[in-house]
């Protein structure tokens, strides 16, 4: 996980072989970080890639960390057990606004890995994903990053991602058209709070087409095969576990082949 927010009332959950998770604000209360031992058969034990610049927030001041089954109560002592860099902690709660975007004063700005190297000539979605926030600003490309999945953007502080070119006249080439301009994907960002219930859902596709979801990593965490109007995403991967708090990539192609981008948040 990269470059994301968590809510509170979340729990996050990592195990298995090159555990990653860098630039994250997580609220941990009232619920906690575990970093199991193995995955969840058992049977691929745990090795951490990356484990640094994450903000972790606790508003009832009873931080809770979980190691290979041991319960940490203080961010040193969690450094120490996990080999985490560059972590900082919070007590309060004005360290995200609630829309997880940031505010002046937050431990989190300017504070985060800066990851334009792994992201950049990448194809988005795929790791090019990296190099904006949630809101489509530009990271930067040699100061460090704004940790979380937005960046902290006062008033002219942030570039935006240029608009997309318009629709090509008859004949023309492109890769959006008009019968994927009605597409609409909700709830989004999906909570848990509010959508414990709810799948994610893609409505208004033409016939035969096909939407497939990504990791910011690139890789494909599902593939919802072709539809006729609509379909839904149950939170879940191909594997059918359901998928950690991130944001995650959306492509939507039609049978002429073009295609629509985009991203979804799923908040637990």
């Amino acid at each position: 996980m990269a470059a994301s927010s968590s809510q509170p009332g979340s729990l996050l959950f990592m195990g298995g072989p090159n555990v990653v998770d860098e630039n994250n604000v997580m609220s941990i209360s009232p619920s906690f970080v575990d970093i199991t031992a193995a995955d969840e058969s058992g049977n691929n034990l745990t090795t951490i890639s990356a484990l640094s610049h994450n903000v972790y927030m606790d508003t009832l001041s009873n931080n809770t960390w979980v190691f290979e089954g041991n319960f940490i109560s203080s961010l040193a002592a969690w450094e120490t057990a996990s080999g985490e860099t560059n972590a900082s902690y919070s007590a309060s709660s004005t360290v995200n606004l609630p829309a997880g975007t940031l505010q002046a004063g937050s431990p989190a700005i300017r504070t985060g890995a800066n990851l334009y190297s792994t992201c950049n000539g990448q194809p988005n979605p795929g790791l090019g994903a990296l190099c904006f926030d949630f809101a489509g600003n530009v990271r930067s490309s040699t100061a460090p990053w704004d940790i979380g999945a937005y960046q902290y953007c006062p008033p002219g502080a942030c570039t935006q991602t240029p608009p997309p070119p318009p629709p090509p006249p008859p004949g023309g080439t492109g890769t959006t058209v008009s019968g994927l301009s009605a597409v609409q994907v909700y709830p989004n960002p999906w909570r848990s709070g509010k959508h414990k219930w709810k799948p994610v859902t893609f409505a208004n596709l033409s016939a035969n087409t096909s939407v497939k979801i990504f990791t910011v990593s690139g890789h494909l965490a599902k593939d919802l095969g072709t539809a006729n109007g609509t379909v839904t995403w149950d939170l879940t991967n191909d594997s059918g576990d359901k998928v950690a708090s991130g944001i995650y990539i959306y492509l939507i192609t039609d049978s002429q082949g073009d295609k629509v981008r985009g991203k979804v948040a799923v908040i637990k």
